[in-house]
């Protein structure tokens, strides 16, 4: 796979990520690990798909299950999406520094 692939995939995904469509942007870093040969970085992408995105359902649940108003609950998940996808970004950005993928 080549770095110019996946440094545009990145760069696409921080685009959305200002433009405001952070699920957009998730799926295209989730996509990634589609083109990763290397099973020690594979291994590291599901270590922390798995806890990031527990991390995430949990916190939605507990928002869902608050007695706040709707208003504050669509503005808490918001907020929450953009955290999610700064994460996932935060993550993509020190594996391409790591390893040579």
């Amino acid at each position: 796979m080549s770095k110019e692939f996946i440094d545009n995939r990145i760069d696409t995904a921080h685009n959305l990520i200002d433009e405001g469509n952070p699920l957009t942007a998730i799926t295209i870093m989730k996509n990634l690990k589609l083109r990763i040969h290397s099973d020690e970085v594979a291994v590291k992408i599901k270590e922390f798909e798995s806890k990031t995105d527990d991390d995430i359902e949990k916190a939605i649940y507990n928002i869902n299950a608050s007695d706040k108003d709707e208003l504050r609950k669509d503005h808490e998940k918001k907020n929450l999406m953009m955290d999610w996808a700064k994460r996932y970004l935060d993550f993509y950005d020190g594996l391409v520094k790591g390893y040579e993928i």
